[in-house]
Formats: C-alpha cells, structure tokens, sequence
C-alpha cells in the first residue's frame, strides 16, 4: 500500500488524461480546480492541503502545505523524504543532506530517481511549512 504523498509523487511527467492521473485524483477526492491560463491548471484540495499543477496538460508540481496557509488546511499524511512536521530547516539538511542553495526562507534540491526538483519552504520561526516537487 502507498501513501497518499507516494500516490501524488507518482504523478509527476503524466499526462491530465492518463488513467493512472484520473484515478488518484479520484481516489484522494482531488476536486478543486483552478484555472491559471494560458497553460496551467490546478488540481487538488484545499481541505487536504495539497494542489496538483498540470503544465500543458502535463503534471509538473506537487505541492503539499506542511502549515495551514490562508487557502489550505494542513497535510495531514504522510510527508515524502523523511520529512516531518515541525522539522527545522537544520532537520531537513541532516534528513535530505547539503541543498544546493538555501536561505532563511527555503531549500533547494535537485533529487535522482526519478529526478525532482524538490523546495522545501520554511515560516517564519524556520519551521517546515511547504513542499514543492517538480519536474
């Protein structure tokens, strides 16, 4: 059985049409949709805390709101990485390892296998508040 973050992650480089994309949607209840023309569209759930961005029909980021934001409730799954909630920015370099470049506000890393951008974004006491992954 995969987790609900390993379900959206899976997601990444597919098609909006693919079976495997309508059934994941379906299967966490991903109904929000936004519209951000030209080319991008947003699926997911802001009572889930978390938004798929389809590029050119394409999946091209995962984003899971660690906090609650002002549009989303809190992520309360599993998080992907090893990361935990209320991980400080230094939990998150010994977790993930040395970022390629990081300030006060986020880190940055390039992850293989398959390959990721991943962002991992801190509030304002440097705690881990959202997680972005894309391709």
């Amino acid at each position: 059985m995969t987790s609900f973050a390993a379900d959206l992650l899976s997601l990444l480089g597919k098609h909006e049409e693919e079976k495997e994309t309508e059934i994941i949607l379906n299967k966490y209840n991903l109904k929000d949709i936004f519209d951000d023309p030209p080319s991008r569209r947003y699926i997911g759930s802001s009572e889930k805390g978390v938004d798929v961005l389809f590029e050119n029909n394409k999946v091209f980021d995962i984003q899971i709101f660690v906090k609650k934001s002002n549009d989303h409730s809190a992520f309360e799954g599993e998080l992907p990485f090893g990361l935990k909630n209320n991980m400080t920015q230094q939990d998150v370099h010994r977790v993930l390892g040395d970022p390629e470049s990081f300030d006060e506000f986020d880190s940055q890393y390039s992850l293989k296998n398959p390959i990721i951008r991943l962002t991992v974004a801190y509030d304002r006491s440097g705690i881990l508040r959202y997680i972005s992954c894309c391709t």
